[in-house]
């Protein structure tokens, strides 16, 4: 189970309870953009993400998140998925450092709605992983 929690400007903050990543994203994603909107999304990916892709009608705009993700949002992404740490199927993670980098491109596109996937932090051995949204911790 995974807990979505979303507070809009302006909105009281909400929290929905999900059978998982997945179905967290698809939700999330069902809630802000119609079809045919544009998705940033690592490629490679955990293949289910892409499946929820495709069966809503978005549009794919697949990024290396270490170095394209600005180009996909100045060319209209909605909606940019990042997975903070072990993304599937490479097992990489996003350091502080490129955490910074990517909240000072969010930071330019505010737009944008921002899904940072950590559905790893059950049983990763740190406490926290680097924070990729807007709003870094304190």
């Amino acid at each position: 189970m995974v807990s979505v929690r979303s507070c809009a400007l302006g909105h009281k903050q909400q929290v929905i309870t999900t059978h998982g990543a997945v179905d967290a994203i698809d939700h999330v994603l069902g809630a802000y953009l119609t079809r045919s909107d544009a998705v940033a999304f690592e490629d490679p990916c955990f293949l289910a993400g892409i499946g929820v892709i495709r069966v809503n009608g978005y549009r794919i705009a697949p990024v290396d998140i270490a170095e394209s993700l600005a180009a996909a949002l100045r060319h209209g992404a909605r909606a940019a998925v990042v997975t903070s740490r072990a993304l599937n199927p490479t097992g990489a993670s996003v350091s502080a450092e490129r955490a910074s980098e990517l909240r000072a491109v969010l930071a330019e596109h505010s737009h944008v709605l921002v899904i940072e996937d950590d559905h790893f932090s059950g049983v990763a051995n740190t406490n926290t992983a680097p924070d990729v949204s807007r709003n870094p911790p304190r």
